[in-house]
């Protein structure tokens, strides 16, 4: 899954869509808990005007659990879920970046979820203090985009392993070639990518 905050978006610049964008995009990735999550909007059409703990626990936490409880993720094939946040610097209120990262953390910690959040953000002052509370300790690894950083290797595995999983889980899976895509076809991805994971991500996305 994948949301990205806009500074110059209206519709992106805030937290108000953040919850309901990661549920759809989960809802598609694991059809399995579409149900689950249609079924708290029906019965309650104005989760989308509570909290963002509440969206977070109702929309995602849940549904969520409803699965592990059935064991849909002790399936080898059903590991843990990647949700990227992109530009979390963008989001325009500052509390509402604080808000988030310690929504994401309480959920992490408490529940256990199937879920890695990967988060790409300028070194914001408000942003770091948050990552560096004791609230969010032992939860996250930091990787600092300077100039020292090579990224071809990490964009290899990410392209590698997401080509794998849709070969393992289209719907057409067993028409895909076992050699697909070729290795040459991921050197071109790769240099196609420029050293940007967003490249990458929107080629698995589509």
């Amino acid at each position: 899954s994948f949301i990205f905050f806009s500074r110059n978006d209206p519709k992106r610049n805030t937290f108000e869509r953040f919850i309901p964008t990661i549920a759809c995009q989960i809802a598609i990735a694991i059809p399995e808990i579409r149900p689950r999550i249609e079924f708290v909007i029906e019965s309650n059409p104005t989760i989308f005007d509570k909290s963002l703990a509440t969206q977070f626990k109702s929309l995602i936490i849940h549904p969520l659990k409803d699965l592990i409880t059935s064991g849909f993720f002790s399936n080898p094939d059903t590991g843990p879920r990647l949700i990227i946040i992109d530009g979390l610097d963008e989001c325009v209120d500052p509390k509402a970046q604080n808000m988030i990262l310690r929504v994401l953390a309480d959920a992490l910690r408490a529940d256990k979820l199937p879920l890695v959040f990967l988060i790409a953000s300028r070194p914001e002052q408000q942003i770091q203090l948050t990552f560096n509370s004791p609230s969010l300790a032992g939860l996250w690894k930091s990787l600092v985009l300077d100039d020292t950083y090579k990224p071809d290797n990490d964009i290899r595995t990410f392209l590698v392993d997401s080509f794998q999983e849709i070969k393992s889980t289209h719907p057409h899976h067993q028409y895909i070639p076992s050699n697909w895509p070729s290795n040459s076809n991921i050197a071109h991805l790769i240099k196609k990518s420029s050293g940007q994971f967003i490249y990458a991500s929107i080629v698995i996305k589509y």
